[in-house]
């Protein structure tokens, strides 16, 4: 397996700076195990303060989809094989939250998966703790597979199976505050998927919006993070 790692410096906790080590194409430390017979591997991982989060996206019922750094190529359209289901997606995404290193436990932190298209700008952001059928390991692990098409997700967010298209993963896990101190962010791991042949690229003249929309969201992770 084909594993590259960096480290980034990733805001301010515990009154100074920290190290998050960033690895794509990676096994999770503690293995998978949600379900039955899914294989390690092929996950965007972020590390620091103790907290492993790993991004992966799969062909459902098939495996890991091989990424490029943290972008991920799809199918648009519904699942053809091994069995056709028109009620689901090709395609799943899995998640994993790993507090094992930190001392923390599950009811002490919120783990907020975002997902972002990129032609629409159409934001779903929800907990996953909150999901019931999650595979959690000591309290302070946990593990699941999703599908687009998936419950409440498809009925609010506006997705289109059929669509090419890019969407953004971001998980943030946070360590939820005491009283009025506000939440303090852990760990952040992003990955993007790209569904069929992708968004369409915008025009020339949004350029200067989007850096400046993308400089917004640099300056709320920034006072997130504070």
């Amino acid at each position: 397996m084909k594993l590259f790692t960096i480290v980034a410096i990733a805001g301010a906790f515990a009154g100074g700076m920290h190290a998050e080590v960033l690895s794509y194409n990676a096994n999770l430390t503690n293995g998978v195990y949600f379900g039955s017979g899914n294989l390690n591997g092929g996950f965007t991982v972020s590390t620091g303060n103790g907290v492993e989060i790993g991004l992966r996206a799969v062909l459902r019922q098939q495996g890991a989809i091989t990424p490029t750094g943290d972008l991920y190529l799809a199918p648009a359209g519904t699942q053809t094989a091994p069995t056709a289901n028109p009620a689901r997606a090709a395609w799943n995404y899995e998640f994993s939250v790993d507090l094992s290193g930190s001392g923390l436990n599950l009811s002490q932190v919120q783990s907020i998966l975002s997902i972002t298209s990129v032609a629409s700008g159409v934001n779903t952001p929800f907990n996953l703790q909150l999901l019931p059928d999650n595979a959690t390991v000591a309290g302070n692990r946990f593990q699941n597979s999703e599908n687009m098409m998936f419950g409440g997700f498809y009925a609010t967010s506006g997705y289109n199976v059929n669509a090419n298209e890019d969407y953004t993963f971001t998980l943030d896990v946070y360590k939820i505050g005491l009283g009025a101190a506000p939440n303090t962010l852990l760990g952040t791991d992003t990955m993007l998927v790209r569904t069929g042949t992708g968004a369409e690229a915008p025009e020339p003249a949004t350029f200067g919006l989007i850096g400046l929309g993308l400089a917004g969201v640099y300056a709320a992770r920034r006072r997130r993070k504070a």
